[in-house]
């Protein structure tokens, strides 16, 4: 959040901005390019809930408001796959090949874990 700071009082100090909106976009990360800050939504949240009430409009972009819906339909969808300690997801490519995306099974707990109410409590 420390980054977040000081791009936003940079833009604060230096053009006189007045910030009307943080968007984060899903968990993501933080990263810079170019005059844009990449957080995610989490991060949004936390920034505006803790450090800047300031800022009236917070965007959750492509964000599971229940999140704990993703635990549940994949243990539903694939029984035992999680304490196989992965999600493994298979896609059919042309040719008879395949790709395959695993994703750790702490992840996808971490992930159904976060409360994305959090934000209504903003309102």
């Amino acid at each position: 959040m420390d980054d977040l700071d000081h791009v936003l009082n940079y833009l604060r100090e230096e053009y006189s901005y007045r910030v009307w909106a943080l968007v984060g976009h899903s968990r993501g990360s933080r990263w810079t390019i170019a005059r844009l800050m990449w957080i995610g939504a989490n991060a949004a949240f936390q920034y505006v809930l803790f450090r800047d009430r300031s800022i009236p409009i917070i965007v959750n972009v492509s964000g599971r408001f229940r999140s704990e819906l993703l635990r549940t339909r994949i243990e539903e969808w694939y029984p035992g796959g999680l304490q196989s300690g992965s999600y493994i997801e298979k896609w059919s490519l042309p040719g008879g090949r395949y790709r395959e995306r695993r994703t750790p099974a702490d992840e996808i707990i971490s992930l159904s874990s976060t409360d994305n109410k959090l934000g209504t409590l903003l309102c």
